[in-house]
């Protein structure tokens, strides 16, 4: 666990926390600001916010936020610049690739 003491700058940062997807999410949030210019974040399990028990909380404390659909939003943000979109992409975002239950987002 990152101490609040530790002046981040990070050029990388692997999520292998919690697989809800609020977990995932509002790590993401808290974390990517700390990411030098350049630098890489990767969310792996990403699969496993869809599975049922991870599910349940969904509704509840997330407001039906499932971060699968969060990444598709920002890759369609990429692509086009028009549409119906609920995430909005950050504005430092590079790139975004994804392959077996991960994800990579790139910083400008």
């Amino acid at each position: 666990m990152v101490q609040q003491t530790d002046g981040g700058h990070f050029d990388v940062i692997i999520d292998d926390g919690g697989h809800h997807n609020c977990q995932i999410y509002h790590t993401f949030l808290k974390f990517w600001p700390r990411i030098n210019p350049g630098g890489l974040y990767f969310i792996e399990d990403l699969h496993a916010g869809r599975l049922g028990h991870y599910m349940k909380d969904v509704d509840k404390r997330c407001h039906g936020t499932l971060m699968a659909n969060v990444i598709k939003d920002w890759m369609e943000q990429l692509i086009v610049t028009n549409g119906t979109i609920t995430y909005r992409l950050p504005s430092n975002v590079s790139f975004v690739t994804c392959q077996f239950q991960m994800c990579l987002i790139a910083k400008k």
